[in-house]
Formats: C-alpha cells, sequence, structure tokens
C-alpha cells in the first residue's frame, strides 16, 4: 500500500523502485540533498517503527510504545531546513500510531472484558502520548 504525502516524503509499506526495504514505513520521494543528511536518521526512525509493529503484533505494547517514543525523538535530529517538513510528517504518524495503541488498550482495560494485565501499557501510552504531544507543539 503506498500512500502519498504532499512534501518530499512519504510512507510506505511495499518495495520502491529504489529497492528500499518493504518494511520502510517512510522513504524519501524528493529531497533536494537526496536525502545525504538523513540517511542514517530515517533508517534508524523506520528500524524503531519496523520493531514497534513487530512488537505490537505480539502484544508487547510497552516494548512497542517505547520504539516508538524513540523513533519520535529521533527526528528532532534532522535539524535541515530542508528537512523540517519530512520530520513533521514523521512526528504526526508516530503519534498517530501511539493513539491507535492507546485506543486499542483502552478498550482491552476498560468495560466488561477488561483485564488488568493491559493497564500499565495503558497508562504508560497515555503518559508518551502527553509528552511527545507536548514537545511537538513546543516546536
Amino acid at each position: 500500500m503506498k500512500m502519498e504525502k504532499s512534501g518530499p516524503a512519504k510512507k510506505s509499506s511495499v518495495k520502491n523502485g529504489n529497492g528500499q526495504n518493504s518494511d520502510s514505513k517512510f522513504e524519501l520521494i524528493r529531497c533536494e540533498r537526496n536525502g545525504v543528511r538523513c540517511k542514517s536518521h530515517l533508517a534508524f526512525i523506520n528500524e524503531e517503527y519496523s520493531i514497534s509493529e513487530t512488537y505490537l503484533q505480539n502484544k508487547e505494547y510497552q516494548k512497542s510504545i517505547e520504539a516508538l517514543n524513540e523513533a519520535f525523538y529521533r527526528t528532532y535530529q534532522l535539524k535541515e531546513t530542508t528537512c523540517i517538513n519530512c520530520a513533521k510528517m514523521f512526528r504526526s504518524t508516530i503519534i498517530r500510531s501511539l493513539e491507535d495503541i492507546q485506543i486499542e488498550l483502552k478498550g482491552m482495560s476498560q468495560g466488561l472484558f477488561k483485564t488488568r494485565r493491559y493497564q500499565s501499557s495503558y497508562i504508560l501510552a497515555g503518559d508518551v502520548l502527553k509528552s511527545i504531544k507536548e514537545e511537538a507543539k513546543v516546536s
């Protein structure tokens, strides 16, 4: 599935023409510097996002949240003026993923079929979301 974004980056979960890994959540499509400044950061962000998804599939919510948190803060190392829009898109995608995790955890920790097993992960998701949303507002 490909999803176009307005700007120099897009989200992708299929192999592109450059042979990038199909697990890459983000790839550059129009970068003035051809990604020279951000290749290591982008690789780290994609790796953490992929790790997070693996943990999520295995119901290891705390590890998934921690991986997304690491990816989020790594986006702040993209400081070039040409990288600002990509970094913002990466952060918003990570925030949406954390919100989705929190919604899923809320459903499992509240209501008729609730279990305390996921309560700590639900609290962690809320704390991390609050923290990164405040950070995103400041920048």
